[in-house]
Parts: C-alpha cells; sequence; structure tokens
C-alpha cells in the first residue's frame, strides 16, 4: 500500500473544480503546508532540493497547481533531462 502524507492527502483531497474556485491560501497556510512536507519528508531521510520542485511545491500548497499537473511537469523535466544526457 502506497503512504501518503498529510499534505498529499490534503492536497488530493480536493477536485481541480474546489481548488480553482477556493479563496487563496494565506501566506502563513502556505508555509506551514511547506513545513509540514518537509517534515515529513525529512523524517523518511529525503528532502527536495531543486527549486523548481520546491516552487511546484509552494504553488500546490497555494492551491493554483493541481497535485497531478504539478507531477506531470516534474515527470516532464526529467525526461527531458534524461534525453539529453
Amino acid at each position: 500500500m502506497r503512504q501518503v502524507t498529510r499534505f498529499q492527502a490534503f492536497t488530493m483531497s480536493r477536485t481541480a473544480k474546489q481548488r480553482e474556485t477556493a479563496s487563496a491560501h494565506s501566506a502563513v497556510e502556505i508555509r506551514r503546508a511547506i513545513t509540514r512536507a518537509d517534515a515529513a519528508l525529512g523524517a523518511a531521510g529525503h528532502q527536495v532540493t531543486d527549486e523548481e520542485t520546491r516552487e511546484l511545491g509552494r504553488q500546490i500548497a497555494a492551491g493554483t497547481v493541481s497535485g497531478d499537473e504539478a507531477a506531470a511537469r516534474i515527470i516532464e523535466k526529467l525526461r527531458a533531462t534524461h534525453h539529453r544526457g
């Protein structure tokens, strides 16, 4: 069974329409979400160091990008990097 962090559960539990119509999250809420995600990753011995990926995480927390869209962007970036090298 795949484990999901609270941050992921929160962002995945809302539909795209709900994300579009939800009021903008406050800067404090976004920082808290990022802090929780960083803590969960850190507890598992992981960290996100790529600035573009961190920005996508911030956009997910802000509700401006869905988790699926962020994942697609990261996959595309990895494919482009892999095919270049």
